[in-house]
């Protein structure tokens, strides 16, 4: 009746008006619509035979509860189905199951080197066993089978060379006897390594370098780029 005595630009006012009441909560519009169906499954299936699509997979649903939704089939049936995997085609919809958690793809480390000769040099952060700190640059060295340090500077990180064990460790000049003792830590960049095995050996030996070895390098997928002189690291899955 009221309908018959407002012209249309009266109701479009109408209406608008009765939308911000209900949105400002003056109005309360009602528990919302529950969809007439027994489950996801039913559900799926009747938007699907409206939109005339074929089904496959729809066992998948039926353990999962209705919902309200709205707009053309297709894009309730998108809606409906945002937490599966699933194919839809012009005339085809295939539910595959349930989207499962996937672990965060591992993010690169990239460290600027510096050359010394043909080889690469990177900064590392070495955590000596009384949390005392040092920044040196460790020279890339894949030969090597552990991460050798002169043995002049256990005594800054911490360590006893009385107390350490003695081992026959590879380098890429060939096996030397070396102090084997841990550190707390080794950093390179975002990267941190706990617990990290170290080989001490005379100074003279090593020539003023101090070497990253496998044992830290062969926990990622390294790369040496030579024109921009970088080393990325991602870690091994």
């Amino acid at each position: 009746m009221l309908a018959r005595l407002l012209n249309a630009g009266q109701i479009c006012v109408l209406r608008y008006a009765v939308g911000l009441l209900v949105a400002s909560g003056a109005v309360y519009p009602g528990p919302p619509v529950l969809p007439p169906y027994g489950n996801l499954a039913a559900q799926v299936q009747a938007l699907a035979e409206q939109g005339g699509f074929s089904l496959i997979g729809l066992g998948r649903l039926e353990d999962v509860p209705a919902r309200s939704v709205v707009g053309p089939p297709q894009r309730q049936l998108q809606a409906l189905l945002r937490g599966y995997n699933y194919v839809m085609t012009e005339k085809k919809l295939i539910v595959l199951g349930k989207k499962r958690w996937a672990p965060p793809i591992p993010k690169d480390t990239v460290l600027e080197t510096r050359r010394k000769g043909l080889h690469h040099v990177v900064y590392a952060t070495l955590v000596g066993l009384d949390k005392a700190e040092l920044q040196i640059g460790l020279m890339i060295d894949t030969g090597a089978s552990v991460s050798v340090l002169p043995l002049s500077m256990a005594t800054e990180l911490g360590l006893a060379r009385d107390t350490m064990a003695e081992r026959e460790v590879q380098t890429a000049k060939g096996k030397v006897q070396a102090k084997i003792g841990i550190l707390s830590a080794l950093r390179l960049g975002n990267e941190e390594i706990t617990d990290v095995e170290v080989a001490f050996i005379e100074d003279a030996m090593l020539g003023g370098n101090r070497l990253l070895g496998m044992n830290v390098l062969g926990r990622y997928r390294m790369t040496l780029d030579d024109q921009r002189n970088q080393l990325t690291l991602r870690p091994l899955e």
